[in-house]
């Protein structure tokens, strides 16, 4: 019986060695894959020895608003827009957080906030990006604050492909290649060529009385943290309100209060809030693609305002 055991424990190691060898050259695979559009973005943060002196965050209001090219040549300086598509602030964080663990600290983050930043985590929108570095701790810590993966993604090898079915085979067939999927981003931005489309009518429909967006405290307390550690590390912060179409500010209820605690943490750190709800850009269609999103006109406007604002706050610290 004791050899049984033995040779059951001792088969069960060798197997769980070779799920996790197999797991480490799928995941080296899906880094490189296209199964998800940002793959690119994960590879240059972890893989590139470049330490930005400029990263953009926030959420995909970020990553379509906000240019790299505008700070590269305004600020003769590296710049990287880490904006992740549909998720908020804990999302956010980790892939910030995986960033620095191999790279120097920036001299500035502009954060584009909005009326998602701080809610309650719910869905993990586009998973699949996240999968390959469920080992990094901070990912784990990360996504955890969404409902997708459970201790099995995380514990058992090879456990996590199971939540798309070409997954494991599309890491396996990608594993030799030396660089990302292309996707035809500008160091994670890319400008959408994108004209007014009819989700905001939608929405107005949908919720005729308005919309109450919720501060969640613990994700108020995480992106706290964060800006506290940014003082200590005399990381300048400027948060950015990007452009949204005007009539849309009318139909968030509280609106005025996600604001103002953007306001208060600004003054609490002597951080820099920009908004600019009130910008003329809003005002027309023309500049947008749906409420929340400015398209290829708009964008363009908008970083020239923000280069000029970025401008005086950098001239003045300075001094």
């Amino acid at each position: 019986m004791k050899k049984f055991i033995i040779k059951g424990v001792s088969f069960s190691v060798i197997v769980y060695f070779i799920a996790l060898a197999l797991q480490y050259y799928i995941d080296s695979g899906l880094k490189k894959s296209c199964i998800d559009h940002n793959n690119k973005e994960w590879f240059q943060l972890t893989h590139d020895t470049i330490s930005y002196d400029w990263i953009i965050m926030g959420s995909s209001r970020a990553w379509v608003h906000i240019s790299p090219k505008m700070l590269d040549s305004t600020f003769h300086a590296q710049s990287f827009n880490m904006g992740i598509d549909g998720l908020n602030f804990p999302a956010q964080n980790g892939r910030y957080l995986l960033y620095r663990e191999n790279h120097k600290k920036p001299s500035y983050i502009v954060h584009s906030v909005d009326l998602f930043t701080l809610s309650k985590p719910k869905d993990l929108y586009m998973f699949e990006q996240f999968v390959p570095y469920l080992s990094h701790s901070k990912i784990r810590q990360a996504t955890q604050w969404y409902a997708m993966f459970d201790w099995r993604d995380y514990n058992i090898p090879l456990y996590k492909y199971i939540h798309r079915h070409n997954m494991a085979y599309e890491g396996f067939l990608m594993a030799k290649l030396d660089t990302p999927c292309e996707n035809y981003k500008f160091k994670g931005f890319q400008a959408q060529d994108r004209m007014w489309d009819k989700s905001f009518e939608q929405f107005k429909n949908d919720y005729p009385k308005g919309l109450e967006y919720d501060i969640y405290n613990p994700s108020y307390q995480l992106f706290n943290q964060y800006l506290a550690n940014c003082k200590k590390e005399g990381i300048q912060v400027v948060m950015v309100y990007t452009p949204e179409y005007f009539e849309a500010q009318k139909t968030i209820t509280n609106r005025k209060q996600i604001l103002g605690t953007f306001n208060a943490l600004a003054r609490k750190y002597d951080f820099d809030f920009l908004d600019y709800s009130a910008h003329p850009i809003s005002n027309d269609t023309l500049n947008f693609y749906n409420s929340q999103h400015m398209n290829f006109l708009g964008t363009k406007q908008f970083n020239e305002s923000l280069k000029q604002d970025l401008e005086r706050i950098v001239a003045r610290n300075s001094k």
